[in-house]
């Protein structure tokens, strides 16, 4: 859902939600897109928000939680049911992993264990955290888009990037090439990923989508057995 915003800019808490954060704007309507066609998934109690970019994530949550001078987000400790942190791979698994615990911590929360695991802790509100793709050790939200689209348009594209001498690229400036070639020969050549998502370009019953889709279902337990 599109969070409630005061009139200083700062998101409102108004009713029992899963807080999730993500890098950008893209993110979040990419991740809201997919909790819309994830079943049993309650994504109008999801509260997405853009940190900025994955370096801006430990603010983003501290100014949530309200740390040292910085206060507290209205309804937080009434409403925040669960904290969740979304982020990318990258080019460093363990790095990345790393980052999200040491923002729980710094805001102190608790840090699960491993990642799609609920972690609770008495007088808190619950943590989950998820880095993509989950099982490789680099990537990004592209990465599990592009691994989810038809064989054929994954070759065309591949065909496509290899003409403009772009298949020598590697990583993650790759996956973000090919899914942006896929959408670009799409009816709507200028959609943004949530878009895409929801104008059907991608399989969301492709099993590279599955651990996205189970941690979204994940969160909506927590809320529902609160």
């Amino acid at each position: 859902m599109i969070p409630q915003r005061n009139g200083s800019n700062k998101v409102e808490l108004t009713a029992p939600s899963a807080v999730v954060f993500v890098e950008g704007i893209d993110d979040v309507h990419a991740i809201q897109a997919l909790a819309e066609r994830t079943a049993d998934c309650a994504h109008e109690k999801l509260i997405i928000l853009p940190a900025g970019s994955r370096y801006e994530i430990r603010s983003a949550v501290t100014g949530l939680v309200g740390v040292g001078s910085v206060t507290k987000t209205a309804g937080f400790n009434e409403f925040c049911r669960i904290l969740a942190i979304i982020r990318d791979a990258d080019t460093d698994r363990g790095g990345a992993e790393q980052s999200v615990r040491d923002t729980l911590r710094s805001a102190g929360l608790s840090v699960p264990d491993q990642q799609m695991q609920v972690k609770m802790t008495q007088g808190k509100c619950a943590t989950a955290f998820l880095v993509i793709p989950p099982d490789q050790d680099r990537g990004c939200i592209e990465t599990v888009l592009a691994g989810s689209a038809e064989q054929s348009s994954r070759k065309c594209a591949e065909e496509y990037l290899r003409c403009m001498r772009a298949d020598n690229n590697s990583g993650n400036l790759h996956d973000k090439q090919m899914v942006h070639s896929i959408i670009a020969a799409s009816a709507q050549p200028g959609m943004r990923l949530g878009e895409s998502i929801r104008a059907g370009v991608w399989n969301t019953d492709s099993t590279t989508l599955n651990e996205i889709k189970q941690f979204l279902r994940l969160i909506s337990q927590e809320l529902r057995g609160s």
